[in-house]
């Protein structure tokens, strides 16, 4: 044999016996802690808000409301649900909703949720209660934002069901403590 042929046979020789050995025996002590990322995201985000004073145009009531977690994304690739609320927060509904012969719903865009209040009977402001007055500052408003990747991860949710969006908040705010 000549010497390259033995070196490599050297090396072959070693990598099975370290292979072989390298497997087995007790687990070492964990290492330290690595330092904390960066604060991430949640996946369905809830703001809350109370209607103190509706617009009117030629054709609906309405209220603009600030939402700066509706980006493009979520416009995009995820969704935008809202709830109201006529009794403090004890029941929640969700929109587009039908009284007859009144109509609520909403409106989406970036970093923004335009929720509206209309006649199904082709009546304009102010020919149907206004909801100034009807409501009496009492409506409260939830938005909530859902990313792409909630979505996924909770397939057989119904978004539109206000007990099932809250329990994923709840075990959000859990997770995040």
């Amino acid at each position: 044999m000549n010497m390259k042929t033995l070196n490599v046979l050297s090396v072959i020789a070693a990598g099975a016996a370290l292979s072989l050995y390298s497997c087995t025996g007790p687990a070492g002590q964990p290492g330290p802690m690595g330092p904390q990322g960066p604060q991430g995201n949640a996946n369905v985000i809830m703001t809350p808000y109370t209607i103190l004073s509706w617009s009117a145009n030629s054709s609906v009531y309405y209220a603009n409301l600030a939402d700066n977690n509706l980006n493009s994304s979520i416009l995009s690739n995820g969704t935008t649900e809202v709830f109201m609320s006529l009794d403090a927060g004890n029941s929640w509904e969700a929109l587009p909703l039908t009284a007859s012969p009144d109509f609520m719903g909403y409106i989406t865009s970036l970093y923004q949720v335009q929720v509206f209040w209309a006649s199904n009977v082709n009546l304009t402001p102010p020919n149907y209660p206004d909801p100034n007055n009807y409501f009496a500052a009492t409506l409260q408003i939830k938005i909530v934002d859902i990313a792409p990747y909630a979505m996924k991860q909770h397939p057989n949710t119904n978004w539109k069901d206000w007990s099932q969006v809250n329990a994923i908040l709840e075990t959000q705010k859990i997770s995040n403590q």
